[in-house]
Formats: C-alpha cells, sequence, structure tokens
C-alpha cells in the first residue's frame, strides 16, 4: 500500500518492536509524562520516537515485523490514539496512520504540547484477525510555540462544478492539491469534509 503524497518513511523515525518487550496493557488514565526541566523526567516504560517540535509535521514508523515473525499474517489496519491528550486545540494527534509493506505502521504526527513526553496508543488488525495495541512515547521539545494541526476544512472560496470542487484563491487544505483548478486529495481516506474521493478529484459528498 502506498502513502499519502507518495511518502517514503525516514529508517531514522522507526521503532521496531520485539515481542518480547512490546507492550499488551491500555495505558493508565491519568499518566500525563510531565517533562520536568532539559535533563530531568522518568524514564519511558517503551519504546520512544525521536523528539519532535510541536510545529513540526513527521512520519513516524512502528515496525511490526518481528511480531508478526512466523506466523504469515499481515496488517490490515491501524488507528492511533493519544491517552495524554490534555483538550487543547494543539495536543498531539495524527493526520493518518497507515499500513506499509504488510508489516509497518507509518503515522504522520502533527502539534503537541511543547516540553511534555506523551504516549502514542497505535492499535492494529491483521489480515487473520489478531489484533493489538502498542504504546509508543515521544517527546514534544519546548522550543517554538504550541502549535495546532492544520486543517483539512474546505475554504470558502471554493465552488461545485457539476459536482467538482474548483480551488479558489485560498491556500489549499492539508492533503489537497490543485490541477487545472480542479481539486483533488492525496489521502483518499480522509478528504475534507463535505467532500469525498473519485478516483483522487474531489467532489461534493452529496453527489
Amino acid at each position: 500500500m502506498s502513502l499519502p503524497d507518495g511518502l517514503s518513511p525516514w529508517p531514522g523515525r522507526m521503532v521496531t518492536i520485539d515481542p518480547l518487550e512490546a507492550s499488551r496493557r491500555p495505558p493508565r488514565i491519568g499518566e500525563r509524562g510531565l517533562w520536568i526541566g532539559p535533563l530531568i523526567d522518568h524514564e519511558p516504560d517503551g519504546p520512544v520516537w525521536p523528539e519532535k517540535s510541536s510545529a513540526a509535521q513527521l512520519d513516524y514508523t512502528l515496525n511490526l515485523r518481528l511480531w508478526l515473525l512466523g506466523t504469515g499474517d499481515q496488517l490490515k489496519s491501524a488507528v492511533a490514539s493519544f491517552p495524554d491528550a490534555q483538550g487543547y486545540s494543539y495536543d498531539l494527534t495524527s493526520l493518518w496512520a497507515k499500513v506499509y509493506q504488510g508489516t509497518q505502521v507509518v503515522l504522520m504526527l502533527a502539534s503537541g504540547s511543547p516540553g511534555y513526553r506523551q504516549r502514542v496508543l497505535v492499535t492494529v488488525t491483521t489480515l487473520q484477525g489478531r489484533t493489538e495495541s502498542f504504546v509508543v512515547w515521544i517527546r514534544i521539545g519546548d522550543a517554538g510555540a504550541a502549535t495546532d494541526p492544520p486543517t483539512n476544512a474546505i475554504p470558502s472560496d471554493w465552488t461545485l462544478n457539476n459536482g467538482v470542487f474548483q480551488v479558489g484563491a485560498t491556500s489549499l487544505p492539508y492533503g489537497t492539491g490543485s490541477n487545472g483548478g480542479i481539486a483533488y486529495t492525496t489521502n483518499p481516506d480522509n478528504p475534507p469534509a463535505g467532500s469525498k474521493s473519485n478516483g483522487g478529484i474531489l467532489i461534493s459528498a452529496s453527489a
């Protein structure tokens, strides 16, 4: 399965799950992972992705090749959740989560509270019916301001022509593009609200 925008995951932001060390419990309510200083913090009790800033939108990969080893099974789907979310508009979030090459999950992470370690809970389902959840920690760097995730709402100056969206003069929402004035999506599984993908072209959701 290809990734949005033809992305090739960067190996430096990959963690590989060893079956003997994989987390098999849901996160405990109330754990926040507060960063107490530049060098003082409790150690995460699981795998850790490299730090990102709140403003960064970066791909992070969970490699489950060893977890699937010897089963003949492959990943079917994946979803990400964030047990340490605090209800802010700039909470850490996933713009998308995709299965890649049958054994990996790639997430595009955005936002996050500066200065905090947070957990990403990735839940996968396999073709043979297995379901499991894995926790990966990530720290949001304290350099830079808290940043809201990009919006994929349809701009008010887009118009419909025979059910097909035509772009306006405003900036294109995240995950969209324009070809000859016709709007298209680079992430067909998550088109802007009120639209749907027809071969990549964005059309009215009611069409």
